[in-house]
């Protein structure tokens, strides 16, 4: 298996349990704070149910797709101003209908500074959902679309993607930055 992905499969950057955050907003301070601007993420319901997986795209800010989608999530204050993001309320709609943002926790792999390409970034996206869905017998309903075909998952990774706030150490890399965890504030 790739190096990069053995290594950010096994190293969870941060998880922002939504019932501390009391505006969308202030996802994007985390995210500026936190310098998330290559990630992959993780939305989870009451913190073992994975209900989507996703990816950075040409952020405009740090952590803004998070921001856009969480905004979407029942329960805040205010709504959105743009549909950006909309689909994941589609998936609640659809599929918990008894959800409030305060049931969700985003777990954040932080990938800013390593030099990843995005495609990279998608084959890392593409290895949770290929093995959340091995380890789960069930589809995960945010992530229908089909998988790459390139990526074959292994075995060893297989537990961590379904556990919460796992203890491992990373594999040491000459260009590696060391990862900021930030989960221990939220």
């Amino acid at each position: 298996m790739n190096s990069k992905i053995q290594w950010l499969l096994q190293h969870q950057t941060a998880s922002i349990n939504l019932t501390n955050i009391s505006k969308p907003k202030e996802i994007l301070q985390l995210g500026t704070k936190f310098q998330l601007i290559d990630y992959v993420y993780v939305f989870r319901y009451n913190i073992f149910e994975i209900i989507k997986n996703g990816v950075s795209a040409a952020d405009t800010q740090p952590a803004d797709r998070i921001y856009r989608q969480a905004a979407w999530l029942p329960g805040w204050n205010s709504k959105p101003k743009s549909s950006s993001g909309r689909e994941i309320r589609d998936i609640i709609d659809e599929h918990y209908k008894e959800l409030h943002k305060d049931d969700v926790s985003i777990d954040i792999y932080n990938f800013t500074g390593y030099g990843y390409s995005l495609s990279e970034l998608n084959v890392f996206e593409n290895a949770l959902i290929t093995t959340a869905n091995k380890i789960l017998k069930n589809p995960i309903v945010g992530n229908t679309r089909n998988i790459s075909s390139k990526f074959k998952p292994d075995p060893v990774i297989s537990q961590k993607i379904v556990s919460v706030n796992g203890s491992t150490k990373p594999i040491k890399k000459k260009t590696a930055k060391k990862s900021t965890i930030i989960h221990s504030i939220f």
